[in-house]
């Protein structure tokens, strides 16, 4: 569903509750939560190496050393500040108009960097402590390093706080409001016991306290490594994926299939439960990640053409059989009184269906919630 499809759905609901009693003072909305944000300059942050980073006014030009960085000033609309982006941030519609900024080797080129003479520098945690310190001394630029991040929570506080860097805190809002909808429909189709779910990459898997079973967790699955008592990253042993028996495969698009015994005999792999999802989308902690935990969910909460998930069509058949049951036995006793009393009710007038205006609404909320679920 569009972003704007789910906006008019919530606006509906907001609608409806406050035809039924009200709407309650101090929501805070996308704006009023911007303008608590304080997107004013000039304006001193304190960086995860506790350098205090003070921009003295709104910065317009801008080079990401990660690609989440790069994503997110495309998701909150300040990619036309963007002067410079690293080599895995070419994905991104337009990246290949800004300066690459990345060596040969991968690693930063604090050279090209330094030329850019940008008004601001996102960097990622994973950037060396030297590599900004040579920025700031050498370059004289101002540099803001991150905090790595663990869960979707983070995603969230890091888009914030990137849009107040920047002077872009209502598209950052908006930003963080999409995403907060999204994971609404997600959470939404979760029910029933959560199936067990494998991820791997280059041979490791994220146990606890990684954002990638933060991911897995979301999209309504449970996360075999963490479940085997893995902390970050690691690798499980056949025995424990044998003992695991994950039911859902998750694998990036373009990497080949885990291997071994553990894997291979897996209720995953016999019945093809196989998950892709793009790179950038489950590895990369930036807003793009709840297409990541929409594509699993997707597959693990299959829906019917009418919406309903396939558990939920299974009750409405048998629903459905034990009704034409009851009104065939309703329509023999209907036609035993009939018959003994003559064919009396046959000219009485037939009733107005009670509770009409109920069932109306309450066809019309199916219709939305229909149209919400697709």
């Amino acid at each position: 569903m569009t972003r704007t499809g789910l906006r008019l759905f919530v606006a509906l609901l907001v609608v409806m509750a406050g035809v039924a009693g009200g709407i309650a003072p101090g929501v805070a909305t996308a704006e009023s939560t911007a303008q608590d944000a304080q997107c004013e300059f000039p304006a001193t942050f304190e960086d995860a190496g506790g350098a205090e980073v003070t921009l003295a006014e709104e910065p317009e030009e801008v080079v990401t050393l990660n690609p989440s960085a790069a994503q997110t000033m495309w998701e909150i609309g300040a990619e036309n500040k963007v002067t410079g982006v690293s080599q895995y941030a070419s994905y991104l519609d337009g990246a290949e108009n800004r300066t690459a900024i990345s060596a040969e080797d991968g690693f930063t080129s604090v050279e090209t960097v330094i030329d850019l003479d940008p008004d601001l520098v996102l960097a990622p945690n994973t950037i060396p402590p030297e590599t900004v310190e040579q920025l700031r001394s050498e370059g004289d630029l101002t540099v803001y390093q991150f905090e790595s991040a663990s869960s979707i929570d983070d995603v969230r506080d890091k888009t914030r706080l990137i849009g107040q860097l920047v002077g872009e805190c209502e598209g950052a809002e908006e930003t963080v409001s999409w995403m907060d909808e999204e994971l609404s429909a997600v959470e939404d189709r979760i029910e029933g016991e959560q199936p067990a779910v494998y991820f791997e990459f280059f041979e490791t898997t994220p146990g606890q306290n990684t954002f990638q079973n933060d991911v897995l967790t979301t999209a309504g699955g449970q996360n075999v490594a963490a479940e085997a008592g893995i902390d970050g990253w690691g690798q499980m042993s056949q025995e424990q994926l044998v003992e695991q028996n994950p039911e859902w495969l998750v694998v990036t698009e373009g990497y080949p299939l885990p291997e071994g015994e553990g894997i291979e005999s897996s209720t995953a792999m016999e019945e093809d439960n196989i998950v892709n999802v793009t790179e950038e989308h489950i590895q990369q902690p930036a807003p793009r990640v709840v297409y990541a935990v929409s594509a699993i969910n997707e597959a693990l909460y299959p829906e019917t053409e009418n919406g309903e998930s396939a558990d939920d069509e299974s009750t409405d058949e048998e629903s459905t059989d034990d009704e034409t049951a009851d009104e065939t036995n309703a329509d023999e006793e209907s036609t035993d009184d009939e018959t003994n009393d003559g064919g009396a009710n046959d000219d009485e007038a037939t009733d107005p269906v009670p509770g009409f205006g109920i069932a109306a609404a309450l066809a019309a909320l199916l219709t939305v919630v229909a149209l919400r679920r697709r």
